[in-house]
């Protein structure tokens, strides 16, 4: 998000009204997402995706598969999975909302809705939060809005300077406020009640209107029923492994069209679109052929398979062959393995040196 319109400011002066206006400590409730000074609040549902790549409301899957539409319907429980982070066994065979963010598209009409209601629209701030990959990279400086369990920094400018989804948004004159927590897959706002009006009268958005109470946490949904998850479900894990099922799940959701590829100092880069987003798939310590590499801007990537032998990326493109992303060793003597970072995400998977997480050899 960097750029000339923007600059860095003191996180901790910008947000110290935020977290007294809070209520209840840190959470998925509207009251501990957006400060409870506000007239009206809402949800925007962030859209999902059909088997052909259209977007398609949450209301409009509930009634696919016939479950009901609510303002505290929590995906798993709407497409009839137990398991509220990765759905598994879901019955929605499309692609699933995005977590931590608006789609660019979303975003723009947000933003400009949002400017009508403020009196400063060339004065905001945006919280970036430093879970997101490449954030601290990008403001190496800035110092933090610090609050329990999360930390931003926040660069200030206009409102219309905005090309990359912030997770917190607010004028300076503080006539509304946006909240994109990184684990939920909508956004909240609180502003006057004619701002409310208007998103809930918005073509394009899944708007609706909420209170302090209402919750967005994974049990929040009462009305769809979801199945009983299978033994041991749940169960803690050891935090130092991820497992070759838990990677593969990860691999699932990186497909889409290849808009740019860069090799600087020997790492690997492709950025994908798909639905309005561009992610990345960053790859160091691995081997791979350049020429094929240089050729797959343009290429559409039906899916990631992980070698069950070599533990290489096989990206599985239509209309080419495969592009294969092998990993080396780490230390000498060490087989070929992949190291990933806590909090893996779809939006900005990342394999590379000095981070936390690494699979070892499993029985397949």
């Amino acid at each position: 998000m960097p750029g000339s319109e923007l600059e860095q400011v003191d996180g901790a002066v910008a947000g110290a009204w935020i977290a007294p206006a809070l209520r209840d400590g840190f959470g998925g409730y509207t009251k501990q997402q957006v400060p409870q000074i506000y007239e009206a609040y809402a949800r925007i549902l962030h859209p999902a995706w059909d088997d052909e790549g259209n977007e398609v409301t949450w209301a409009e899957v509930a009634r696919r598969l016939g479950t009901r539409a609510h303002r505290e319907m929590q995906w798993h429980a709407i497409v009839g999975s137990y398991d509220p982070f990765n759905f598994t066994d879901s019955r929605w065979s499309g692609g699933d909302p995005y977590t931590g963010e608006l789609a660019e598209d979303k975003l723009d009409q947000l933003c400009l809705i949002l400017a009508r209601h403020t009196t400063t629209p060339e004065s905001a701030f945006f919280g970036m939060s430093t879970i997101r990959s490449g954030v601290t990279d990008e403001w190496p400086y800035a110092a933090q809005l610090e609050q329990p369990a999360r930390e931003w920094v926040v660069p200030k400018g206009p409102l219309a300077a905005v090309d990359q989804a912030p997770n917190l948004i607010w004028p300076e004159d503080r006539a509304w406020f946006v909240a994109s927590e990184v684990d939920l897959d909508s956004t909240l706002v609180g502003g006057s009640r004619a701002l409310i009006d208007e998103l809930l009268a918005a073509p394009g958005l899944e708007v609706w209107e909420v209170e302090g109470e209402v919750s967005l946490q994974s049990d929040a949904d009462k009305l769809n029923p979801v199945p009983e998850p299978p033994p041991g479900w749940g169960e803690r894990k050891d935090p130092e492994v991820l497992t070759r099922n838990s990677f593969e799940d990860q691999l699932s959701w990186l497909s889409g069209e290849v808009v740019a590829v860069r090799t600087d100092g020997g790492v690997l880069e492709i950025e994908v679109g798909f639905g309005g987003r561009v992610w990345t798939l960053e790859a160091a310590h691995s081997t791979w052929d350049a020429d094929d590499a240089a050729g797959l801007v343009g290429a559409t990537i039906e899916t990631v398979e992980l070698d069950p032998e070599s533990d290489a990326l096989r990206l599985i493109l239509t209309d080419r062959p495969a592009f294969e992303i092998v990993p080396l060793p780490w230390e000498d003597g060490d087989p070929p393995s992949w190291r990933v970072p806590p909090l893996v995400s779809p939006l900005g998977l990342k394999h590379g040196p000095g981070l936390f997480f690494e699979f070892p050899d499993e029985e397949e």
